[in-house]
């Protein structure tokens, strides 16, 4: 099994890879001179070099978490449901870390507004006050007590 995972890992991050030079190349139909990244994670890394290389290495964590997680499915004794909740989870996992990493402000916000975490509006302080997240665990509490 750590055999099947290491080598999945591997295949997954050269597949990352190759989708984030690949997929702009059929968007924009034609060759580009450039990976894609955010203006908010090149202001974050201060040059282009290092915003390609940041791109390229989290893209090819993201395809190796692909990769692993239909591992999930090769567990003999597990449910398909209880195999596709996991890979749900993992995919979930292996796409919120490129989101927060690469700046990709609208999926992980969109995300997190559906596990009904409060999002502060543009300009405001970032971070969890106690408040927020007194009032997150008193929801999901309520939310469970209504279950």
């Amino acid at each position: 099994m750590k055999k099947k995972l290491l080598i999945r890992a591997a295949i997954g991050f050269l597949f990352g890879i190759a989708m984030m030079l690949v997929v702009p190349v059929l968007i924009n139909g034609g060759p580009i001179a450039r990976v894609v990244y955010s203006d908010a994670l090149l202001a974050r890394t201060g040059s282009p070099a290092a915003a390609t290389l940041l791109t390229l290495l989290v893209m090819g964590l993201f395809g190796s978490f692909c990769f692993v997680g239909t591992l999930f499915y090769e567990i003999e004794h597990w449910p398909l449901a209880l195999a596709t909740a996991a890979h749900y989870l993992s995919m979930s996992l292996g796409y919120l870390i490129p989101a927060k990493l690469l700046c990709w402000g609208m999926p992980s916000k969109l995300l997190l507004r559906i596990l009904g975490v409060k999002i502060r509006k543009e300009g405001q302080d970032e971070g969890f006050s106690k408040v927020d997240l007194d009032y997150w665990v008193q929801s999901s509490i309520e939310k469970a007590g209504d279950d």
